[in-house]
């Protein structure tokens, strides 16, 4: 890549092609490198994965009221449904952590390396019910086996740095069309 890149910057600065050429070019093979970034995803290490998610975890935390501590019986019964849920994964390398949000709001998501969120409105409205549950958890244990957020944080990494770049050859070229 680093040798499109130098043939690039010579034909620009020599006008052996147009510029509008030379960037559209540079666009498609740096755009390989999002790619590249994406695809990635399934080889990075666990710890990396687990940084990330454990990272946001505070945030998360607060700006979705706190943790809600469910009643001793409600608490059994979604932690071995859980669990259950856990046991058929495929990544034992993570260990799965299930939190419930003190919020009304009914929603449940996850956090790459095998944090799961549910909130107390979502559990409200599930009413016991532990087939409604079990899907709600059993989606959410699947974005984290199939590192869904993990490329949605490489994608986005990729995508700045592809405009970062985008950017700096805008000013080279315009640059160039100045003198």
């Amino acid at each position: 890549r680093r040798n499109y890149t130098k043939m690039a910057v010579v034909a620009l600065r020599h006008k052996l092609v147009r510029p509008g050429l030379a960037l559209l070019a540079l666009v498609l093979i740096l755009g390989g490198v999002n790619g590249a970034l994406v695809s990635a995803a399934p080889g990075l290490p666990e710890q990396f994965e687990k940084a990330l998610g454990r990272g946001a975890v505070p945030d998360v935390i607060q700006r979705h009221g706190g943790v809600y501590t469910l009643p001793f019986q409600e608490k059994l019964w979604l932690d071995e449904i859980f669990r259950r849920l856990v046991s058929g994964t495929e990544r034992d390398e993570l260990d799965y952590t299930l939190t419930v949000l003190d919020t009304q709001e009914g929603n449940a998501f996850s956090l790459p390396g095998g944090f799961i969120f549910i909130t107390r409105g979502l559990l409200k409205s599930i009413d016991k019910d532990e087939a409604k549950l079990a899907a709600v958890l059993g989606h959410e244990i699947a974005h984290v086996e199939k590192k869904h957020g993990v490329r949605a944080v490489l994608r986005q990494m990729g995508l700045t740095v592809l405009f970062e770049v985008g950017a700096f050859w805008v000013d080279l070229l315009s640059a160039d069309f100045l003198r």
